[in-house]
């Protein structure tokens, strides 16, 4: 701040406080900038090629044995229910299966219902 803007307080003290200058040319401020930069993308070269040289993790194949001969298993049929030879139980599956056949055969397109008539000839008057 300069002595002049300071004038209007009262009862203060009147300091002059001025900018720290470093006294830089154009020059030499482009060649610090440049420098820091150059700096920064150096480091970052050095963290990708440390990144990709770093150790690496051989996995090792481990070999499928497979036996020499193969065992064939066939699962054994389980016995059929008590209810599979019931007389209500197979008169209830030959209803559905009927029912099913009967649902499969209709026809569900209705000939008679068809478009109505429409007069498109309309005509307005005021």
């Amino acid at each position: 701040m300069k002595n002049e803007e300071l004038e209007g307080i009262p009862n203060q003290e009147k300091i002059a406080v001025e900018k720290p200058s470093f006294h830089l040319t154009d020059k030499q401020k482009r060649i610090i900038v440049g420098g820091v930069g150059l700096l920064f993308f150096l480091l970052l070269l050095l963290l990708v090629v440390v990144s990709q040289t770093g150790p690496k993790t051989v996995k090792k194949k481990i070999p499928i044995v497979t036996p020499p001969y193969f065992v064939v298993t066939s699962t054994p049929t389980p016995p059929p229910t008590k209810w599979a030879s019931d007389s209500g139980i197979l008169k209830v599956k030959k209803d559905l299966s009927d029912l099913g056949k009967s649902l499969t055969d209709i026809d569900l397109s209705e000939p008679m219902l068809g478009l109505p008539n429409i007069d498109l000839r309309v005509t307005f008057q005021k």
